[in-house]
């Protein structure tokens, strides 16, 4: 493998918050079987001058490895406390230094799923009292488009490795704040004024996106029961239907072309002996015995092949959002999750536990920490549930059945789960 440059992951970069209390898991790419060498840089942002000789500030960390035979390298920092100190990542080989700057270690929060969480500020009121400048300057926001996708590009059927166009931003980032979930930055802003250490929120949900747009396919592989819930309602798609128009309609033949394109009439069971001859005589021909014709034998049974919709939202593609919005971001670490559910995912509620327990999975195999010492390090899970005021009218109960079976989730987990009501709440667009 050769790299004209060190290779980071795109949510390892300048601005970045990273998660406080857990080990600290970077990796890259480079050319194979390259040493690296990562120094840990610290300095105070409060202007106050530093001893040469204090250990809390300049190089605290260094190391150095090899990368592999794929070009990969990993490190491994220690577990930081919370700070508004600046850190800087220093990577280095023999023809080459990269640093990352300006990180800061305090809580990362991760919101998927759809309204209310997708609702940017543009779209919401100003506050009615003015913001603390000291919260403000602790929160920070990992931003990519809403899709995640570019001009003309379509989901990927299998995971990416990398996402496109997104970035570390805080509140002086002008335009780009304007599209950051209003949900998101009330809560780190809020987090931020109680805690005094930063916040910083990956923002990621999109609105109409469904719960199994989120979770795997090898989740989906790996489980009859899971899979059998998108099976039964034409949502789940195979490789060979995820780009229909793609797709090279083949014609099937009943039978092959003779070799002066004519068909024969039928087919005999091929016994060592040259069947040809007359339809004349055919019937002099007919098999005996155990030699009986093709047609005439038992057919084996032949599960039946279930094609998905035809018009199935990008948004709502199994597996889509998984691909492009969580598998990029894996090994970062975070404190917790909040998650959305979009209001069509109430078609699941009876399996609805099924699938948040495959997204759970598919989350900790992606997000830290790696190794849980104690059960505050195990990240909490905050499910928001669907405003009952939008119910249809011809089914008022739909929602306040969905969200008991919330509740009843949020019992289950082995984790922190909490759950936030909406009854009482004005309406996302008001």
């Amino acid at each position: 493998m050769a790299l004209d440059a060190i290779q980071l992951p795109a949510w390892l970069s300048t601005g970045m918050i990273f998660q406080q209390g857990v080990p600290f898991l970077l990796y890259g790419y480079t050319n194979t079987h390259t040493p690296v060498k990562l120094e840990v840089v610290k300095d105070p942002t409060d202007g106050r001058k530093v001893s040469k000789l204090d250990t809390d500030y300049g190089i605290i960390w260094s190391k150095e490895t090899r990368s592999g035979e794929d070009g990969k390298f990993e490190f491994e920092l220690p577990a930081y406390k919370p700070t508004n100190d600046a850190y800087t990542l220093i990577f280095s080989t023999p023809g080459e230094t990269v640093s990352v700057k300006d990180l800061r270690c305090g809580d990362v929060w991760i919101m998927l799923g759809s309204v209310p969480l997708c609702v940017p500020i543009s779209r919401t009121g100003a506050p009615r009292t003015p913001l603390k400048d000291s919260a403000l300057k602790l929160i920070r926001f990992f931003v990519c488009s809403r899709t995640a996708l570019t001009e003309g590009e379509e989901y990927s059927y299998n995971p990416v490795p990398l996402m496109k166009s997104c970035s570390w931003i805080s509140v002086r980032a002008g335009s780009a704040l304007a599209g950051v979930s209003s949900v998101g930055f009330s809560l780190a802003y809020h987090l931020a004024d109680q805690l005094h250490y930063p916040i910083g929120i990956v923002d990621l949900a999109l609105e109409g996106s469904a719960i199994y747009s989120w979770i795997s396919r090898k989740s989906f592989e790996a489980d009859a029961e899971l899979a059998e819930i998108l099976k039964n309602r034409r949502l789940y798609i195979e490789e060979a239907d995820w780009n229909p128009a793609a797709k090279v309609t083949e014609t099937a033949l009943s039978t092959p072309e003779t070799a002066d394109g004519s068909r024969p009439e039928s087919h005999f069971v091929s016994d060592g002996r040259d069947p040809a001859g007359s339809l004349a005589n055919s019937a002099a021909k007919q098999p005996q015995g155990n030699r009986k014709l093709l047609s005439a034998l038992p057919k084996p049974h032949v599960d039946k092949v279930i094609e998905p919709l035809p018009d199935i939202p990008r948004e709502r593609r199994m597996t889509a959002l998984y691909n492009h919005k969580i598998y990029p971001l894996r090994s970062m670490s975070i404190r917790g999750i909040i998650y959305a559910p979009d209001v069509r995912d109430s078609e699941f509620t009876a399996e609805y536990d099924t699938l948040v327990r495959a997204l759970l999975q598919d989350l900790s195999s992606i997000f830290g920490p790696r190794r849980i010492k104690d059960r505050r390090e195990v990240p909490s899970l905050m499910l928001i549930e669907l405003h009952p005021g939008i119910a249809p009218s011809e089914d008022p109960y739909r929602y306040v059945n969905f969200n008991e079976g919330l509740s009843a989730i949020r019992r289950k987990m082995p984790m922190p789960v909490g759950l936030l009501s909406l009854h009482d709440m004005l309406l996302p667009d008001k």
